[in-house]
């Protein structure tokens, strides 16, 4: 399929990706994300979401490539960028400061924010514009030479973020070792390679109610909060068994479910994000409520919250009218005629 731009889900994806990740999380704050954020961070999640997105659909290599994909953004995000992988000072890891270190990483960490970004940054945000724009969910927008160029202003900004950004503010700025570098760039390789040799074979979503979607989407918002509350008992072993664990159960439920990318996982895809962002809507005022307990700034995060709840409801509003005219084409059918419908090419919404 030729490559063409769709400049308003393109645009959509750009900013969704670290609007969802770090403003509404709370991992930057109003006051910090403004306008640091939409100077530095807005480029680097932006285009990362959007050059994953292109090369998952160039390798058609399905949800689990997305994955693979999201995971090396996670690498590099966390390690080449900003560095929260190796810096032992690094704010953002609060009691794991303290143990989990091993080679010069903290291993715990390395896990939860891989998954983290895997699927907050990168596979969530993408679902979300698929079924925003049902249309361009398996067409590409970029040409070669835009993949080209999107990759190279990536990889200057990693040079930029390894010499000059600091997680933690030291003078001057922490740079790990050789070692960890490499290590953090043969990790982003592999999963690089695995996505491209992993192909996509057709197959028909496991169907699954949108409730059901949506309490897995609660899901990863608790599973993210235990995460954080079972390193709070300073073991490594246990911090990583309950990381690793219930992810792994919850990518097997979502991705059972996800996996043909028809317009039924479609749709539930955003079902599925918009059950994960209803938690980070719901703790947003309470983290501005705890801010005399936060190292950073978290005034605004209410107001942050709110706005997100008003969109989500619209968002929610359109998936169910979506799901209906979905189950309208299949003649109320299950997914496989649905499915069998769109590689017959008939029309779709």
């Amino acid at each position: 399929m030729r490559a063409r731009i769709h400049w308003p889900a393109l645009f959509a994806l750009f900013w969704l990706s670290p609007l969802a990740a770090e403003l509404l999380s709370g991992s930057m704050p109003p006051s910090e994300f403004l306008p640091l954020g939409l100077l530095i961070v807005v480029p680097w999640y932006g285009f990362g979401a959007i050059l994953c997105r292109e090369l998952y659909i160039r390798w058609q290599s399905g949800l689990a490539g997305l994955f693979l994909l999201g995971a090396a953004f996670g690498i590099f995000e966390e390690g080449i960028l900003v560095k929260t992988f190796f810096d032992p000072h690094a704010i953002d890891l609060g009691v794991l400061q303290q143990f989990g270190w091993w080679g010069g990483a903290n291993w715990p960490w390395m896990l939860q924010l891989t998954l983290y970004h895997a699927l907050f940054s990168i596979c969530l945000p993408v679902l979300v514009v698929a079924s925003l724009w049902p249309a361009e969910r398996d067409r590409p927008w970029l040409s070669r030479k835009g993949l080209y160029t999107l990759f190279g202003i990536l990889c200057a900004m990693a040079s930029l973020g390894w010499f000059f950004l600091s997680p933690a503010g030291e003078t001057p700025p922490y740079r790990p070792g050789l070692g960890q570098f490499l290590g953090a760039v043969v990790a982003m390789a592999v999963l690089v390679l695995l996505a491209c040799r992993l192909k996509h074979r057709p197959a028909v979503s496991t169907f699954t109610r949108r409730r059901s979607l949506f309490l897995a989407g609660l899901g990863w918002g608790i599973w993210l909060m235990g995460s954080w509350l079972v390193s709070t008992a300073h073991s490594a072993a246990l911090t990583m068994l309950w990381t690793g664990a219930v992810a792994a159960g919850l990518l097997a439920f979502a991705y059972n479910r996800l996996r043909a990318m028809d317009l039924q996982a479609v749709i539930g895809g955003g079902t599925l994000a918009a059950g994960t962002w209803l938690f980070w809507v719901v703790l947003a005022p309470l983290q501005q409520l705890d801010n005399a307990n936060r190292a950073d700034d978290t005034s605004g995060m209410a107001l942050v919250g709110l706005i997100g709840f008003v969109l989500l409801a619209v968002y929610l509003v359109y998936l169910r009218r979506q799901w209906r005219r979905v189950r309208s084409l299949a003649g109320g059918a299950g997914p496989a005629q649905l499915l069998w419908r769109e590689q017959a090419g008939q029309p779709l919404p």
